[in-house]
């Protein structure tokens, strides 16, 4: 996904006009509208020769990408349960066989 978005990244930097608007929307499609405004509004220029991104430019983009049909949210829901499952896999090593050595320093530990 980074590798996609690196060329739009390179975009941002140079000079901001409608073709790069469409280059950078072309080329960010695993990104939401929300997550490239983010992007955009967060751009911090290299050196003093590199211009911000104008509030303009980031217009330009929105109006581009309005008939994208983006979820509401600008990251992922954390609230949302994700199922998690651990196979159980039952050992052919009875506990009474486990030697335990003595230079791990565990003698508080007792075989029951």
């Amino acid at each position: 996904m980074a590798a996609r978005e690196e060329p739009a990244a390179e975009r941002s930097g140079a000079d901001k006009t409608s073709e790069d608007a469409e280059a950078i929307c072309s080329l960010c499609t695993s990104l939401t509208t929300q997550q490239i405004v983010k992007i955009l509004n967060l751009y911090t220029p290299v050196n003093e020769f590199e211009e911000r991104v104008t509030v303009a430019f980031i217009r330009d983009i929105q109006t581009h990408l309005q008939e994208r049909n983006d979820p509401p949210q600008l990251l992922l829901d954390f609230k949302h349960m994700f199922p998690v499952l651990f196979p159980f896999n039952p050992s052919s090593i009875t506990m009474d066989s486990i030697h335990i050595p003595a230079s791990l320093n565990l003698e508080f530990l007792q075989k029951v």
